[in-house]
């Protein structure tokens, strides 16, 4: 009963979020974490939504208090990882991100993406060098990717 209650909250919550309701979808998340057990695959894919949908707007600190929460306690997800490390790139915290981003950096499936925003989080630390080594890394292994261009420009710029 407590699964299927769940499962129709986290439904119900993707519905709104694919409709542009965020305010909606929030809610929705929120409520199934208070269903959700602390390391449940419910509960860690509505704190990772929480967080993009808090990034999305631009609120970091709740966006990475989500995000922290579902790296540490649940399954080892790159993708996690990588929404953490940008949302602490972008609040300013760079050091921190550069360690979420290199876990991304092994696994993850989209290695460029994950990559770029290691080369950011690189240039913010002042390594403009290293990011640009990054940055060719990508240009190497992926070509076309879309950020490629914007990435080389941000590990240029002094």
């Amino acid at each position: 009963m407590r699964k299927e209650r769940l499962n129709e909250l986290l439904v119900t919550a993707e519905r709104h979020t694919q409709a542009g309701r965020l305010s909606r979808a929030v809610a929705f998340y929120r409520k199934a974490l208070t269903l959700a057990r602390i390391g449940e695959s419910e509960w860690e894919l509505a704190q990772v939504r929480l967080g993009d949908i808090h990034m999305l707007r631009g609120e970091l600190e709740p966006a990475i208090a989500h995000l922290t929460r579902a790296c540490e306690f649940g399954h080892a997800e790159p993708r996690h990882a990588m929404l953490l490390g940008r949302a602490l790139r972008l609040a300013g915290q760079p050091e921190r991100a550069s360690a979420y981003l290199m876990d991304a950096c092994q696994c993850f499936s989209d290695r460029g993406t994950a990559l770029i925003e290691l080369a950011h989080a690189t240039a913010d630390l002042g390594h403009r060098e290293a990011a640009r080594t990054l940055v060719g890394l990508v240009a190497r292994h992926h070509p076309e990717h879309p950020q490629l261009r914007g990435a080389r420009r941000y590990a240029s710029d002094a």
